[in-house]
């Protein structure tokens, strides 16, 4: 459970997070990636002061984890458009060996004829998708897997994602 709901804000505050069932150990992220039994262990409220996500998972020994849950924080949004939040681990967009927003070290020139490139591989992983509507209501939350797309756009600074709506996510 989080004390504050996604959403648009002009100021910073902080999120206190709970679980129904004591004796768990709740563990958080706030760089979009799935919380772990490496992440940090929640020990009190959360300050949040810039656009973030943050992502929490209760433990508790000789039990599968909870249900990931995901909260999606905008700051000083001044767009008339709907705003769409992915939250994803860094290392699925950035990483050179695996990321699929970077040119890295593992590309294909499936599409164009240029050097390889990771953004070619079609290569999709698990994230978080949060729909704000330009009032700052939310549209929808869900988990889902986003891969690249648009053939030879990828060359571009700024690339399309799909995004799958997916039982498995």
């Amino acid at each position: 459970e989080f004390s504050v709901a996604g959403g648009f804000y002009e100021s910073s505050f902080t999120v206190a997070l709970s679980y129904p069932e004591q004796e768990v150990d709740i563990r958080y992220t706030t760089d979009g990636s799935e919380p772990s039994l490496l992440s940090l262990s929640y020990r009190g409220p959360i300050p949040v002061g810039e656009s973030q996500s943050v992502r929490a998972r209760a433990f508790k020994g000789g039990y599968l984890p909870s249900e990931l849950s995901s909260q999606a924080y905008i700051f000083n949004n001044e767009s008339p458009l709907p705003v769409i939040h992915i939250a994803t681990d860094p290392d699925h967009l950035w990483d050179d060996e695996r990321g699929i927003y970077v040119i890295g070290v593992n590309g294909t020139t499936r599409h164009c004829p240029t050097t390889p490139k990771n953004w070619y591989r079609s290569w999709e992983y698990p994230a978080h998708v949060t729909l704000f509507e330009p009032d700052g209501s939310l549209g929808f939350a869900a988990h889902a897997g986003i891969s690249m797309t648009g053939g030879c756009s990828r060359e571009h600074a700024q690339k399309s994602f799909n995004i799958s709506f997916r039982p498995e996510y």
